[in-house]
């Protein structure tokens, strides 16, 4: 039998474009997954008493949770800082202060971002978990504050939690808001003759850390699967016994995202001209950026297994077919 089976995960951010793929990874590895849902509604994280009384019409007590609900669009978090202060700090808390109301003891993994290192000098790449933390936007500063309070809880609540923090999920499903499928929808729409062949573009030569949802995914299944064993260790309420643990999930490579297009016009077939829109150019922008994931290497034996041109292949097909129907 799989030392999983029967074990309950409680999921926040489901139905996302991560949690489709989390909950697939989890459920592989034998666990039962719960949607945060009152029937086929989604629980708003900042409804407090709402989350309280799910939790508490569960019928059992989660032997984890896994936190990824979150507003996590930057332009948008520039746009309305207090909803994504409401969602990413207070309903991380809501959350935190409900399982505490009904009695969890187990693991809660909260995921953050590895835009919360903020600044960081090409000297200092790739940036690893002790890094300092200096947030550039109101989304990374929401982040890096429901981080601080999540090791306050891991100090005063006696929870063990886990932070981690992705870099540049990519994957098919993902919203066309963010770069990598505003490019492949954009070329998949000159491929099928549906807008001129023009590319338009932000800073394309800006690096990031790239990496597939479905190697995320299985990352937060190992993070699980080693948190829950060692969560038999309750931490004390003082700072010496925190128990809180933080980790990169990235790929550990840096690739500029003209790199990027440049294989979809490979793979496509397309040939495009690439224009520069000034509405997708953002103030101080971080050059480059590449995350060190040698410490969930080390602690998980977790290692990459899809390709950069494999995930991007990926992306293209979903759009084919998407604008195809």
């Amino acid at each position: 039998m799989d030392e999983n089976s029967g074990r309950n995960i409680l999921i926040t951010g489901g139905t996302g474009f991560l949690g489709g793929y989390v909950k697939t990874a989890l459920q592989s590895s034998g666990y039962i997954c719960s949607d945060l849902k009152d029937g086929e509604e989604i629980i708003d994280v900042r409804d407090a008493s709402r989350i309280k009384s799910f939790l508490e019409g569960l019928g059992f007590i989660p032997d984890a949770v896994m936190h990824l609900a979150a507003q996590s669009f930057v332009p948008r978090s520039f746009e309305n800082p207090i909803e994504t202060f409401g969602v990413n700090f207070t309903g991380t808390y809501n959350i935190l202060n409900a399982l505490k109301e009904t009695g969890f003891k187990g693991l809660f993994v909260y995921i953050s971002s590895g835009d919360i290192y903020g600044l960081i000098g090409e000297n200092e790449l790739p940036v690893a978990e002790e890094h300092p933390l200096r947030p550039r936007n109101p989304y990374a500063v929401s982040k890096t504050a429901a981080e601080a309070l999540c090791f306050q809880w891991s100090v005063t609540e006696n929870i063990k939690i886990i932070s981690a923090r992705p870099f540049n999920n990519i994957g098919p499903g993902q919203n066309e808001n963010f770069v990598v499928p505003s490019f492949a929808k954009q070329i998949t729409e000159i491929k099928l003759g549906l807008k001129e062949p023009v590319i338009y573009v932000g800073d394309i030569d800006a690096t990031r850390d790239f990496l597939d949802v479905r190697d995320a995914a299985a990352a937060y299944a190992l993070l699980i699967q080693n948190g829950i064993r060692e969560a038999t260790r309750q931490a004390g309420p003082n700072l010496e016994n925190s128990d809180f643990s933080a980790y990169n999930i990235s790929s550990g490579k840096e690739t500029s995202l003209r790199h990027i297009i440049n294989i979809m016009l490979e793979i496509s077939g397309v040939k495009a001209e690439i224009k520069t829109d000034e509405s997708r150019l953002r103030a101080n922008e971080q050059k480059r950026i590449c995350g060190s994931n040698e410490k969930i290497k080390k602690d998980c034996g977790w290692s990459p297994k899809i390709t950069l041109r494999e995930s991007i292949g990926n992306i293209l097909k979903y759009y084919e077919e998407k604008l195809k129907t």
